[in-house]
């Protein structure tokens, strides 16, 4: 199975995929997010943590990948570097 997450790709077993499926399921969502510096306010530019409940699970995808592409793509190994 491939389990993407974002930007990046895992391959896994089915059973290791819906185990970090069923954790990151239960995963609270976390963005440290920059607030520049607010003159008129009288606020300093500074970073804020949030932290908030799962809502959206969008960014990770589940497909099947079959055992000849697996293979292949072993023998390949990683991508060169442009």
């Amino acid at each position: 199975m491939v389990v993407r997450i974002g930007y990046t790709s895992f391959v896994l077993d089915a059973t290791k995929a819906v185990q970090v499926l069923d954790m990151l399921s239960d995963a609270e969502l976390y963005e440290s997010k920059w607030y520049p510096k607010d003159e008129d306010a009288g606020v300093e530019a500074h970073y804020k943590k949030h932290i908030w409940e799962n809502d959206n699970m969008d960014t990770i995808t589940v497909e099947y990948l079959p055992h000849a592409v697996y293979a292949v793509g072993k023998v390949l190994g990683k991508p060169p570097k442009p």
